[in-house]
């Protein structure tokens, strides 16, 4: 892809993370359908920025506040 082509963000999605004692670490929810790991995220609503978007799921899934 180049630096004109333009991309449509139809989801967004937030991985939730922590750096502690030298070591990364993830917060990841399991699926209910295949039981798979997965960040935490979904479909971006009419006129909703990315950001917005990710912020929204964030506390739609974790009841997590972001500002």
């Amino acid at each position: 892809m180049n630096s004109e082509q333009k991309v449509k963000v139809t989801a967004c999605g937030i991985l939730f993370f922590s750096y502690n004692n030298g070591k990364l670490h993830f917060l990841l929810g399991r699926e209910t359908k295949d039981g798979k790991y997965a960040d935490f995220g979904g479909k971006r609503e009419k006129h909703e920025s990315i950001k917005s978007c990710a912020i929204r799921e964030a506390y739609e899934e974790e009841e997590v506040t972001i500002f």
